[in-house]
């Protein structure tokens, strides 16, 4: 027992670099891009292979490769145990030539384990995916969809909808985006070529614009303020109704 704790410890003390992982007890429908989704929250992946027999069919393990090991460890902290399609996935740090089948893989995930708590004592046994990493994976597997779920072959999983059946967690119902309340017209506006500025040159000829417009304007409402701007070139006038009405109608008449 203490050789087989040794090698599994052994196992995993990897170097920095890609690290092979070992996925097991997967439901025959799963294939490469449904496992390579349920994985890639955890970082970025190399390599991603459900393994098949002769005649295709798939022997319900896979090997997924990260690229770094501290992704490869969130993997396995996160995943192992995890309920995929009814079925609590094994993962562990494998390589191909030690594991050769599913009934091996159990063997193996459980030395991994053992491992870890001769290394850890405190180290609690459960492996419950934390809720975001959950809804991230979930939402991760929802972008393959409809094509993608239906390729389970399950009742009802055809859509988001049939999601259930997949063993995820429940996710919340999609909060639909406030409306947009249009805002309320500005209660300012401006006139141009109210004038020329070289050819004013009467006093109080400034005085005069302002009364024009405020005889228009007020036809359509209060005006609080109007200001000739007798520097500009543009002969331009601003005017500040009461509120934003006003001033939409003053300017379309």
């Amino acid at each position: 027992e203490k050789n087989r704790l040794a090698a599994a410890a052994q196992t995993l003390q990897k170097p920095p670099g890609a690290c092979r992982l070992f996925v097991g007890n997967l439901h025959p429908n799963i294939n490469d891009e449904m496992l390579n989704a349920v994985f890639t929250p955890f970082g970025q992946i190399e390599g991603c292979k459900v393994q098949k027999d002769e005649k295709g069919e798939s022997k319900t393990y896979a090997y997924v490769t990260f690229k770094t090991t501290d992704s490869a460890k969130q993997a396995i902290d996160q995943l192992h145990g995890f309920e995929l399609v009814g079925r609590p996935i094994k993962v562990s740090y494998g390589a191909e030539e030690t594991v050769a089948d599913t009934s091996t893989s159990i063997d193996v995930s459980r030395a991994a384990m053992m491992a870890k708590l001769a290394a850890n004592p405190m180290m609690s046994t459960s492996f419950a995916p934390a809720p975001a990493m959950m809804a991230n994976q979930l939402a991760a597997v929802a972008g393959l969809g409809a094509a993608g779920l239906g390729g389970l072959g399950l009742p009802g999983v055809s859509s988001l909808g049939g999601m259930a059946g997949l063993g995820l967690p429940a996710m919340a119902a999609p909060v639909a985006p406030a409306p947009v309340v249009p805002s309320a017209p500005a209660p300012c506006f401006n006139l141009q070529n109210m004038f020329n500025p070289a050819n004013e040159t009467d006093d109080g000829w400034q005085q005069e614009i302002i009364d024009d417009v405020l005889e228009e304007a007020t036809k359509f409402g209060d005006v609080v303020h109007i200001h000739v701007d007798d520097k500009s070139p543009q002969g331009l006038v601003f005017v500040k109704c009461r509120d934003g009405n006003v001033a939409t109608n003053a300017m379309k008449s």
